[in-house]
Formats: structure tokens, C-alpha cells, sequence
């Protein structure tokens, strides 16, 4: 900890601007230190920092606050005082309270998620998405039927297939001191005609389920069985720049167990066979980039070894001697690196198992369950997959929410403009426009609405569009024009 000298605190209080403590290996800060109201710039990065004071909100002449790069999970609510402030960092920090998708937008984002839990209080998020893909009749209706209701039949019959996408509600009760999680369920239809519609659905604050027929797999199916929806998700739902898991969690199930003979050992093949062709692949990658560095390296005369500030400056002079072509080419491979580097944290991590599991007499079934359950506090390479679960928001923003939902069921409310939608909010809720827009992004990041802030639109109820979509688009249009 900082030990604050008695004749500092005497003039420190009033005088002091500017305190830069980075890189001190510091624990915790000492009272004092909220004393200096004076204080205009603060930087406390790259410490060991797990929280910080309510008392913060007493540097209210704050302008640079940067907390980089230590262990804080939550930020104080007084953080709002902050009214100068226009520089606030605070990545590399496991801060769950407020969520990422706040904090990571600014300290303005911040201040108002704060303000918001001071006017409407609290509640805790227990809503997941959980998004189920596959081919057609490989099982997936079954599964989700298995896993909600197991005292029923779970079988589909002979020839019905889900068209577009189909969402359902089920309830998974946790341990004791956990509340019960709401499983919102999507089960896609697996029809090459639906793919199309599949990305309007997809989202990063999801669980994804790819499901699989176990009895139809030859190893010459792996990439239209498995890898097809992987690569989907990979492509559509991975991001670099996110501040939590930059990739989803993604479970794998092998469906018609009861078909074969020791289905589960089938099952632990396949996984090895994943397993090869993704370090196969990791490999290439890692391979790539050390070839592209070391073509680098003998490009561009600034990657030499240094030893002092002529050196760098020679290093300078040399490569501004270089010709336009000889520039071109070191852009070149500096940008391929960095898709390559982006390939290597977007891979999605291979799940340790994948369950064999029959929907006819429910086999492995409470596996699968017990895995989806365990997965809810995982964490994957880059982070939390998900942040936004058991989390304090605000209760406006569940207003909002309930709001919505029961609109969804009224006829005429399926899609609106927003200024319309906004003008609701304002007459029925009293909430406004600031507000709203907030509370709508977090129901739109849980599924409850299509929110397209920049064309205008939201859907309070995103099956109004999978309805339109059954129009246009369906694996048996044909049959059905007679």
C-alpha cells in the first residue's frame, strides 16, 4: 500500500494535479488519497488494485482517470460525481459491475448506468440465449423436447421439421444460493433455405448448440454435419476487439444414441478427429506468422536488434530510404500477420467432451444438462463468456423489458419505428428516449427484440420476422402452393 507522508497530506490536499503510480505493485490505496480533491489527472494502471472506494466520487475535478491493467470487478456508483472527467480508462480489468457492454462504451456509459441504478434500483439478469443448429432431422426439436420437458415424449413425428426458427422458455434450477436461469431457447431450422435467416439471430452473449446424427456420420460428413455451423458461428459471432470472451461457448451433441452399439466411444472418435484438424490448423497459423515475421524481419531494416537511441535512428534513416515497392511490401505482410493474429484468438475452443445422447429414451440427457449448467461459469481463453448473467442492471431497463414483452403478444405492436417505439416508452412507462434506447440494446442482447438503431426499426417480437421469412422461404414451398 501507498504510505502518504503527514507533511504531504498538509499541502497535497489543495495543491497537488497530477499523481501518477503506475507500476507500484500496489494492493490498496489509502484514505488519504481521496483527500487530494485537487486532483485533475490520476493514474493507478498496472497495479494489483482489486476495488476502488465509494470515496472516489470525491475527486469530482477529475479530468484523466486510468485504472488499466489490475483487478478491479467493480466500479463505485460514485462515479457519477464525476462530472469533468473526459478520460477514463479501464481495460484489462475482470469488472463485472457494470457489465462490459457499459463500461467498454466510455465513462459516459458508465455515469448513466449508474444514474439509472440510482433512480429505479436493481435487479439480477438470469436470462441466456441458448441457440441450437444442425442439419435438417438431425435431432434437434427432440433434444430441446428431451431437456424441458423428460416426462413426456420427446420424439418428433416422422417428417415434421422446424421451419425458420422456433423459440421456446425452459427453466433450469441452479444450486441453492443461485435463482433458477431462463433458458431462452431458439431451435434453428436446418434446411439450406433458412441459413439465410440464421445471423439476424446470432449473438456473441449466447450459448450455441450444434447437434449432430450420430447414426448417419461417416468421417466424409464431418464438414456438412459439424464444421458447416461451426464456421458459421466462428465467422459471424467472434470479435477481436471484445473486452469478455472474444469467442462463444459453443457445446457439441451427438444425437440417436440408441442406434448404435457404444455410441458414446463413437462420439469420443469424433472429438479426437476435431481435435487433430484444429491443432493441424493452429499449427499452420503459428507457422504463417513466423514465416511472414521472418520475411519481415528482412524487410524492414527498423526490426534489427538496438543498442541505443542512434541505433534507432539509423534504423529510422535506412527505412526511409527504402523504395515504394519495398514500403508496399512491408505493409503487406505487417497486414497479413494481423489477420492471421485475429484467426488465432477468434478460434473457438473445442469443448473437452461431446455427449451421445438419445432423445427416445433419454440417454446421456442429464449429462447434457449438468454440462450446460457447468458451462454458465466458464471461462474461456480471452474472458467471460458470460459477463451479462447474475449481474445487478437497472430496474428501468427491466421495465422496459417486461414492457415489451407484453406488447409482443398485442396485435399491431410486432414493428414499429422507433420514434414511435420511444413515444411508448415516454406515454406508458415514463421513461425516456436516453433511457429506452439502453434498456432496448440489453433486450436486444438478450433476444427479446430486434433493435436496428441505424435503420429505424425494432421488432418487439423477433418471431413476426421468422413468420415473414416462413412466407418467402421454406424447405417445402412446393407442397405447400397445392
Amino acid at each position: 500500500a501507498i504510505v502518504i507522508p503527514k507533511n504531504v497530506m498538509n499541502w497535497g490536499c489543495n495543491f497537488l494535479t497530477k499523481l501518477n503510480v503506475r507500476k507500484n505493485g500496489i494492493f490498496e490505496l489509502p484514505e488519504e488519497l481521496y483527500h487530494f480533491t485537487g486532483l485533475t489527472h490520476l493514474d493507478l494502471s498496472m497495479n494489483c488494485l482489486f476495488g476502488l472506494s465509494h470515496k472516489l466520487g470525491n475527486l469530482t475535478k477529475l479530468e484523466y482517470f486510468n485504472i488499466e491493467c489490475n483487478l478491479i470487478e467493480e466500479l463505485p456508483y460514485t462515479i457519477e460525481n464525476l462530472e469533468q472527467i473526459t478520460d477514463f480508462r479501464c481495460r484489462y480489468n475482470p469488472i463485472i459491475k457494470p457489465p462490459s457492454a457499459v463500461w467498454s462504451r466510455g465513462i459516459e456509459g458508465v455515469k448513466k448506468f449508474f444514474k439509472d441504478l440510482r433512480e429505479s434500483g436493481t435487479e439480477i439478469n438470469v436470462d441466456l440465449r441458448v441457440l441450437v443448429l444442425g442439419l435438417s432431422e438431425a435431432g434437434k426439436t427432440s433434444l430441446i423436447n428431451g431437456m424441458i420437458h423428460p416426462d413426456t415424449v420427446a420424439l418428433t413425428r416422422v417428417g415434421d421439421r422446424t421451419v425458420g426458427i422456433e423459440k421456446r422458455t425452459w427453466v433450469m434450477n441452479r444450486r441453492k444460493n443461485e435463482q433458477p436461469i431462463n433458458l431462452l431457447t431458439y431451435d434453428f431450422a436446418g434446411q439450406e433455405e433458412y441459413y439465410i435467416t440464421h445471423h439476424l439471430f446470432l449473438g456473441s452473449k449466447a450459448l450455441y448448440i450444434i447437434a449432430f446424427d450420430l447414426s448417419k456420420y461417416k468421417p466424409s460428413l464431418l464438414d456438412k454435419q459439424i464444421m458447416l455451423w461451426w464456421e458459421s458461428i466462428q465467422n459471424r459471432v467472434c470479435n477481436v476487439k471484445s473486452y469478455d470472451s472474444k469467442t462463444p461457448k459453443v457445446i457439441l451433441v451427438g444425437t440417436h444414441a440408441d442406434m448404435l452399439d457404444d455410441a458414446q466411444s463413437y462420439a469420443d472418435d469424433i472429438h479426437t478427429s476435431l481435435k487433430q484438424r484444429f491443432q493441424l490448423r493452429m499449427n499452420i497459423l503459428t507457422d504463417r506468422i513466423k514465416k511472414l515475421e521472418k520475411e519481415l524481419k528482412n524487410l524492414d531494416p527498423r526490426k534489427g536488434k538496438k543498442n541505443g537511441a542512434a541505433d534507432d535512428e539509423r534504423m529510422k534513416k535506412e527505412y526511409d530510404m527504402l523504395s515504394t515497392e519495398k514500403k508496399v511490401q512491408i505493409l503487406v505482410r505487417k497486414g497479413e500477420i494481423k489477420k492471421l493474429r485475429h484467426r488465432q484468438q477468434c478460434t473457438i475452443a473445442l469443448p473437452t467432451t461431446i455427449q451421445a445422447v438419445s432423445s427416445k429414451d433419454l440417454h446421456n440427457i442429464g449429462k447434457l444438462k449438468d454440462q450446460i449448467a457447468s458451462s454458465l461459469t466458464d471461462i474461456g481463453p480471452s474472458g467471460k463468456y458470460f459477463p451479462h448473467l447474475d449481474v445487478p442492471v437497472p430496474g428501468s431497463w427491466f421495465q422496459v423489458r417486461r414492457f415489451v414483452r407484453q406488447k409482443s403478444a398485442q396485435k399491431g405492436y410486432e414493428c414499429m419505428k422507433l420514434p414511435q417505439y420511444f413515444n411508448l416508452l415516454s406515454s406508458e412507462l415514463n421513461i425516456n428516449e436516453d433511457v429506452g434506447r439502453r434498456a432496448t440494446s440489453f433486450c436486444h442482447d438478450l433476444g427479446d427484440v430486434l433493435f436496428f438503431d441505424k435503420e429505424g426499426l425494432i421488432f418487439l417480437q423477433p418471431s413476426f420476422l421468422i413468420d415473414l421469412f416462413k412466407c418467402v422461404i421454406r424447405h417445402d414451398h412446393k407442397e405447400s402452393t397445392y
